[in-house]
């Protein structure tokens, strides 16, 4: 079977959690291809149209599979079929007019398939065919691993308590404003706060299993992988209620989930 999976490379090239899809079939024998979509606008989307046609029909995949609304708006309109478009949660959870575009495309196209990561993406879309189908963890790599081993490895302090923020402080959407107010408040010198930014895939693994806490005040989120890593590396989490947190959380304990105002408050008290 063929699978060609299609996505935006902007910045970092393919997304390693899209990637990590796609490798995971490959160990079941799955010939996968990877198609990133390369520029912005008129210079990257539009032109992609016809690239993808043309990588289409050399690759004759029997499915083709896009990652974010705006890729399967691109792979529809260069005649994709069969398609399948993942929503990733920033597409529809941002913009409510992907939500309108995609029950259209639906209506006329009653085989194209969609694929969310939460309930709640499910339920804003009004859409009754729609699997939900969250992204897996590969539990060879996020293991519990030896914090202190694991410090030393990033060169982090052994006598301070680490505190991660689990996302880029550029993306709006995870709210890195309300961590620094919530470790502010903590006011404790202790603290070495420490972000996701410009760190290799690879590396993610390393830094759960050495943080004390990880810590994810998004706005929005669809099926969050980090929280997933991080549970997977036996760490504690303090979370917004966005998404399926809730659901990934259950009644474990060690996990906590809180609204906006008291983030981490209870989690240090």
């Amino acid at each position: 079977m063929k699978v060609l999976f299609v996505s935006s490379a902007n910045k970092i090239g393919i997304s390693p959690n899209v990637r990590s899809q796609g490798e995971a079939l490959k160990k079941y024998g799955v010939d996968v291809e990877y198609f990133g979509i390369k520029g912005q606008f008129v210079g990257g989307y539009p032109a992609a149209i016809f690239q993808i046609n043309k990588f289409i029909k050399k690759f004759k995949p029997d499915v083709i599979h896009a990652h974010f609304s705006i890729s399967g708006y691109v792979a529809f309109l260069a005649g994709a079929k069969p398609l399948v478009i993942t929503l990733m949660g920033s597409d529809i959870m941002r913009f409510f007019w992907d939500r309108h575009i995609l029950s259209y495309l639906h209506r006329i196209k009653p085989e194209l398939k969609l694929i969310v990561k939460s309930d709640e993406m499910r339920k804003l879309i009004e859409l009754q065919d729609v699997s939900i189908v969250p992204n897996g963890v590969n539990l060879s790599v996020f293991k519990p691993l030896s914090k202190i081993d694991s410090i030393h490895k990033l060169g982090w302090d052994i006598n301070k308590t680490h505190v991660l923020f689990a996302a880029s402080p550029t993306r709006f959407e995870k709210n890195y404003p309300l961590a620094v107010n919530a470790i502010n408040l903590l006011n404790d010198s202790n603290i070495q706060f420490h972000h996701l930014s410009g760190v290799e895939h690879g590396e993610i693994a390393t830094i759960l299993n050495a943080s004390d806490v990880v810590l994810l005040t998004s706005l929005r989120e669809g099926s969050p992988n980090i929280v997933k890593e991080a549970m997977a590396c036996n760490r504690p989490v303090v979370a917004t209620k966005v998404g399926d947190v809730a659901w990934l959380f259950g009644n474990e304990p060690g996990y906590f989930l809180r609204f906006c105002f008291i983030l981490m408050w209870d989690f240090v008290s």
